[in-house]
Parts: C-alpha cells; structure tokens; sequence
C-alpha cells in the first residue's frame, strides 16, 4: 500500500512540475514575439492563427521556433508546441500570419482568450546574411 502511494505521489508531482511552463523560460531572449492569436474549432482539430512580429534586428530566412500556450494557472495547454513555419521570410521589424490545424487544443477555443499567454520558443534563426543565431 505505501509504495502504491508512493506511486501516485510520484505521477501526480511529476504532472504538476511538466505543465508549469513551456521550454523557454522568463530568462530567455525572445526574438520572435507573438502579436496576436486565435483560436477556432476546424475540420479535423483546433485552427490557431498567430500573428508573430521579428523583434531580432535581423532579416530572416529561416527558423526553428515553436508556439506554445500556458493558461492562467501556469498549466500547458495541448500536447506541446506548435511548430512555426521553418522557412517563412521575416523582414527586420516584420509580421507574418502563419495559420495551422492541430488536436488537442479545444481548450483555446472554449475558454475566455484572456485566459491564456502565447509564448514562442526560439532556439535558432538564420539570418538573410547567413548568420546562425541561437537562443
């Protein structure tokens, strides 16, 4: 009995600490800001429309950044990132609107949106000069 409780100790404080927040964390730069989002039931899962700004000082070519969603109460929203587009074209200072369907992110679209932060996790860029930025 004591080690199944154990167990569930375990299960239970392992799920709180996983949920907390996305990868990236306060301390990290953020080259790519999200400007605005939403979130609409689609075909086969949750349509989720970001807007993301360059905030790097660099025109881009390339990327590997994913979005992620964390609700009022610091928990995770989905089953992790949403890759951004690795090779949507960002000028100095530019927007681009990137729209993609997934599962698993119904909470978006039921829930108050001021309810939820979207964050973008940035680990590398590739500047149009061709240098390697990461994060």
């Amino acid at each position: 009995m004591r080690s199944l409780l154990f167990c569930a100790a375990l299960l239970l404080g392992g799920a709180h600490a996983t949920a907390a927040e996305p990868p990236c964390s306060a301390e990290s730069k953020v080259p790519l800001t999200v400007q605005s989002w939403t979130a609409t039931p689609g075909r086969m899962g949750t349509e989720v429309q970001v807007t993301v700004k360059n905030s790097s000082g660099h025109a881009l070519k390339m990327n590997d950044a994913s979005l992620w969603f964390t609700d009022a109460l610091g928990n995770r929203v989905g089953y992790g990132g949403i890759s951004i587009d690795p090779d949507v074209h960002l000028d100095v200072g530019g927007e681009a609107a990137l729209s993609v369907e997934t599962i698993g992110w119904e909470r978006l679209t039921k829930a108050d949106p001021a309810d939820f932060t979207a964050t973008i996790c940035t680990k590398s860029l590739l500047t149009e000069e061709g240098a390697k930025l990461e994060f």
